[in-house]
């Protein structure tokens, strides 16, 4: 039970990375280099952010949300990808393989210790569910951002300004499907 418990929580969190990388058919462009750099620059961002929360551990309760730095270095990150050159030429594909890769990386960064040391306990608990379809929050996040960022006008910035002070504040994972939910309907209206 434990085993296939831990299965199950892996197919949820990578198995919607998985269909769109091959639904995209990124495998065509080859893509796969690409989401390797994706996923090299997200580890960059991840280890500056832990630089940053180990140097502002002095000064976190004077922040107002340290979530919103971190929102902030991960849309940097993406902008500075999207704004580099490289082998894929059409722009949906692109986009799409950067938000592969930065969400494999990010669910693997975030999710998969807990999966692989937590997950395969003998009792069963709704937790690691929980988890996995956070992962896929993040992940839509992940594709609505980096499309508001090659969109590259005012009203798709103020998107994702909403994103990095808003969306990711919220822990409750009901209300964050929902503002999920929003910003990825805007995100086609803008796209």
């Amino acid at each position: 039970m434990a085993f296939s418990h831990l299965i199950n929580c892996l197919l949820l969190t990578y198995g919607p990375l998985i269909a769109v990388y091959k639904a995209k058919n990124l495998a065509e462009v080859r893509a796969y280099n690409y989401v390797f750099y994706v996923a090299l620059i997200c580890l960059i961002a991840q280890f500056s952010k832990l630089f940053l929360l180990a140097s502002l551990t002095v000064f976190s309760e004077h922040l107002l949300s340290i979530q919103s730095v971190f929102n902030f270095i991960d849309v940097y990150g993406l902008w500075y990808i999207l704004r580099q050159k490289s082998q894929i030429d059409d722009r949906q594909s692109r986009t799409f393989a950067v938000a592969v890769g930065w969400g494999v990386m990010d669910a693997t960064l975030n999710h998969l210790t807990t999966f692989l040391f937590k997950a395969s306990q003998d009792e069963f608990t709704w937790v690691f569910i929980q988890r996995a379809l956070t992962a896929n929050l993040e992940f839509f996040e992940i594709i609505a951002i980096a499309f508001l960022i090659n969109k590259r006008s005012t009203l798709s910035y103020a998107l994702v300004a909403l994103k990095i002070l808003v969306i990711a504040n919220v822990s409750i994972i009901q209300i964050r499907a929902s503002l999920t939910l929003i910003l990825f309907v805007l995100t086609k209206i803008v796209v």
